[in-house]
């Protein structure tokens, strides 16, 4: 994976949160010295948009789903950036991930292995379509359904990748859940943050 040159600050604010790479947030390390001051923040944040009142407790339960998720969640995919997609305050934060990679293997392979758009675990074929960006150009969306073989329940996947020659790079995005509705929920803000992606500056 090369040094990320991608830029997903153009994201709506009032549905992703996202996730520093580390502790203590550089340049605003005495506000965010770790991941539970920061989350504390962007609970109050989000809460404070929201139309919704808190009761009691919710913020605070908010601030640990998102602490939780930042400690854990980005040791599953190291060096990639992630953000969170909240569906309203009182949702279930989501994992999505996003990275490039130096160019390798020839097209569309490489891109259908990034997207696993051909992967024999899944319980049904790949739904694979085109995915236009203004800023990566056309790539592809992949939504599949499998078994997660820790509780045997079904997982939905949900991945976006482009080849950007003019920067050397492949591109993906990627999410995945036990809930397909959790998923579904938020596919077109999934579409629109992976739209947003950019190389910067």
């Amino acid at each position: 994976m090369s040094g990320s040159r991608l830029d997903a600050r153009r994201v709506d604010g009032s549905r992703w949160v996202w996730v520093p790479p580390r502790w203590p947030v550089p340049g605003s390390e005495g506000e965010f010295p770790d991941a539970a001051a920061y989350a504390r923040v962007m609970a109050e944040a989000h809460w404070e948009d929201s139309a919704l009142t808190p009761s009691p407790g919710e913020v605070r339960e908010l601030a640990e789903a998102l602490t939780y998720g930042m400690e854990r969640y980005p040791r599953v995919y190291p060096g990639y950036g992630l953000h969170f997609h909240l569906d309203g305050p009182r949702g279930n934060p989501l994992a999505v991930y996003w990275a490039e990679f130096d160019i390798e293997g020839e097209l569309p392979g490489e891109l259908r292995e990034l997207t696993h758009a051909d992967a024999e675990y899944a319980v049904e074929p790949p739904i694979v379509e085109d995915f236009g960006s203004e800023h990566l150009g056309t790539g592809i969306r992949v939504m599949r359904y499998f078994v997660d073989p820790d509780d045997n329940g079904i997982t939905i996947g949900l991945r976006y990748a482009w080849r950007v020659p003019e920067h050397g790079a492949d591109v993906l995005v990627m999410t995945a859940a036990p809930d397909p509705g959790r998923v579904l929920r938020a596919m077109d803000d999934i579409d629109a943050f992976a739209r947003a992606l950019h190389f910067g500056p």
